[in-house]
């Protein structure tokens, strides 16, 4: 089971290259915690109906049509073989 001793974490940091306490501290409510990130709704609403409408476009075409329809198999109208 690994561990990790808390007493001899400044010895572990110098090891490794680790810094042991920042050296410069955010401002009260400034930090990378307190951030989030904004998107741009027009963007992402015109990239969504860009996509919607190519997907539609590709099932509609006849590469689409092709690609996705299911291949039926073929039937023989010969004399039924008889079963075991």
């Amino acid at each position: 089971m690994p561990v990790l001793h808390l007493i001899q974490i400044a010895e572990l940091a110098e090891r490794y290259g680790l810094p042991v306490a920042p050296t410069v501290f955010p401002e009260v409510g400034k930090g990378d915690v307190f951030s989030g990130a904004d998107y741009n709704d027009w963007l992402v609403s015109i990239t969504l109906a860009l996509i919607l409408v190519s997907l539609y476009g590709f099932i509609r075409s006849d590469v689409g049509f092709r690609l996705l329809r299911v291949a039926t198999p073929k039937r023989d109208n010969g004399h039924p073989e008889p079963m075991v």
